[in-house]
């Protein structure tokens, strides 16, 4: 008859046992909690990191037209928006824009109802759904001031241009010199084209991209047009017989894209290069002038102070300070290492220059007493003339632009990201 089992005898821990099974336990929770402790502090730290990176950024004012505070996620909006198909070089200057925008937009909405002009809820709705953008304060905001914008134009300003005017069909050049303008007017006389001539010896920026073909011009708007603010040219425009060519007239606020360097070398160095200070003037007649008073005796730094014609040659005295040798192929540079210490240059042409006085010979084709207006020379008025009320109601408002380098900066890496 087998044997019954009999059960194993429980073994009462000793009081030793259970003392170590006590710290182990404790041991167990203190490294539990720690870990929990630590998990949590390096979640909180993350979120925070996200927090100051990503999420508080968004919150920081960037502009304040009066009462109205724009945070940088509206700001972070209209600058994505503007920047699709840019190249990330473009960036900067439409951050730029993007601010810009949004203060002409505020002073807009609250400048365009004082002359009778708003837009309804149903009207940015349906501009928001034919331009797929989201019901969203920053798009609400820029569809608003694009139909304000473009009422304005069409109810406002539109009426203030007239529809017709006095018109000359002009083509001119800018001369350098009286020399140069006395030659050209006689190869003009001596019935060479005006045009040939236009584009081979005129210095004047407008004129030169033209090929000295100006068209129609109506009186009264050249320098809203053409950029050409000045009396002399119009008052010439505008007394010339059609057919005729002007006599050259002397326009001392003309602006030239070409000037000439008087430049002395001061000292030389190895390494710093060539200190050397310069006076630029207008025309070679007059460099030549300048540079003979030098030879006799005249004090440089005077003469660049009353004549020179370049910003920091006049301010300084005519010290321009050093020139390096290599890599700079300027004007500056090449008279610089061709001349001794001491030793004056000839007068030399310089066309990355700008100076101011020429001479303009202009001729009129045609003239119209009462001609229309092209379409596109009317929209050019009207949006000129809401850009000059636009201007000056922003006087109006008090406006603070807060938007830091470095909050340009953050929310130009967000996009291109």
């Amino acid at each position: 008859m087998a044997k019954k089992s009999r059960p194993a005898p429980i073994r009462t821990p000793t009081r030793r046992q259970l003392s170590r099974w006590r710290r182990e336990r404790r041991v167990q929770r203190i490294t539990l909690i720690a870990g929990c402790i630590f998990l949590i502090f390096i979640l909180a730290y993350t979120g925070y990191g996200f927090y100051a990176e990503e999420l508080r950024p968004l919150n920081q004012p960037v502009l304040k037209v009066d009462d109205s505070v724009f945070k940088m996620n509206y700001y972070l909006k209209l600058l994505k928006f503007y920047s699709q198909g840019q190249e990330g070089a473009m960036l900067p200057t439409i951050a730029e824009l993007s601010l810009g925008v949004m203060e002409q937009g505020e002073v807009l909405r609250q400048e365009a109802p004082k002359l009778g002009f708003q837009v309804t809820d149903e009207e940015i709705r349906q501009g928001l759904n034919d331009s797929k953008l989201p019901d969203d304060r920053a798009f609400v905001d820029l569809i608003a001031a694009r139909l304000l914008t473009a009422r304005l134009l069409k109810d406002y300003f539109d009426p203030m241009v007239p529809e017709t005017c006095e018109q000359a069909y002009v083509q001119a050049m800018l001369l350098q010199d009286e020399d140069t303008a006395t030659e050209v007017a006689r190869r003009v006389t001596d019935g060479e084209d005006f045009l040939a001539l236009a584009k081979e010896f005129t210095v004047e920026p407008v004129t030169k991209s033209k090929g000295g073909d100006l068209g129609w011009l109506p009186r009264g708007y050249l320098d809203i047009l053409l950029g050409l603010d000045s009396q002399v040219f119009e008052d010439m425009v505008f007394s010339v017989a059609p057919g005729k060519v002007s006599e050259p007239v002397f326009d001392a606020s003309a602006t030239k894209n070409i000037g000439y360097w008087i430049i002395e070398v001061l000292e030389k160095d190895e390494t710093k290069g060539s200190h050397i200070r310069g006076i630029l003037l207008g025309t070679k007649k007059e460099a030549l002038e300048i540079r003979e008073r030098l030879e006799r005796g005249e004090d440089f730094a005077a003469l660049a102070k009353e004549f020179s014609q370049d910003e920091t040659s006049g301010e300084q005295g005519g010290d321009l300070g050093w020139v390096q040798r290599w890599g700079d192929t300027s004007t500056l540079s090449r008279l610089a290492f061709s001349l001794e210490p001491g030793s004056l240059s000839q007068p030399t042409p310089d066309a990355s220059k700008t100076t101011k006085g020429g001479y303009w010979l202009i001729k009129v084709v045609e003239k119209d007493p009462a001609r229309k207006l092209d379409g596109e020379v009317r929209e050019t008025l009207k949006m000129d003339a809401f850009t000059n009320w636009l201007n000056e109601v922003r006087k109006n408002h008090t406006i603070e632009r807060l938007l830091t380098e470095e909050q340009e900066m953050w929310a130009i890496k967000k996009v291109l990201k």
